[in-house]
């Protein structure tokens, strides 16, 4: 609530939007930030704060983010999440499994426009060689 209250507080009779801020700051943060290493670091620190945060001593540097532990965890959840989505761990690639498709790269043209405008289509294009290999097995 008090990321919304920056903006001002809901009068009477109006929608605090408190609530739909819970869910869609921490997704729009791990949209935003979607790495799985570095989401699991902030996973694992705010869970450390959710789980000890009786722990954490005013003097300690973590001591200010204890009000803060529930969203933090979950914008580590979510970063985490569309790490796996992004297929990025502390900018490398995850190699999770093979895919069937390929992507390529196609440029298409309008020419009914006054200039000419070309735009990049990305496409999945099915590889040929195992459907060939799955019609010669069923023969």
């Amino acid at each position: 609530s008090s990321i919304v209250e920056t903006y001002g507080v809901a009068s009477y009779r109006e929608i605090n939007p408190t609530v739909f801020t819970i869910i869609t700051f921490p997704f729009l943060f791990g949209v935003m930030f979607g790495d799985v290493a570095h989401g699991l670091v902030l996973f694992g620190l705010s869970l450390y704060l959710c789980l000890f945060h009786k722990l954490v001593k005013p003097a300690s540097v973590l001591f200010s983010l204890v009000n803060f532990r529930y969203l933090l965890l979950l914008m580590g959840f979510f970063s985490t999440f569309c790490g796996l989505v992004y297929n990025e761990f502390a900018s490398l690639p995850l190699f999770i499994g093979k895919s069937c498709f390929e992507l390529s790269l196609i440029h298409i043209s309008e020419p009914t426009r006054q200039a000419e405008i070309s735009y990049a289509v990305f496409c999945l294009k099915k590889k040929k060689k195992k459907k060939q290999k799955k019609k010669k097995k069923n023969k």
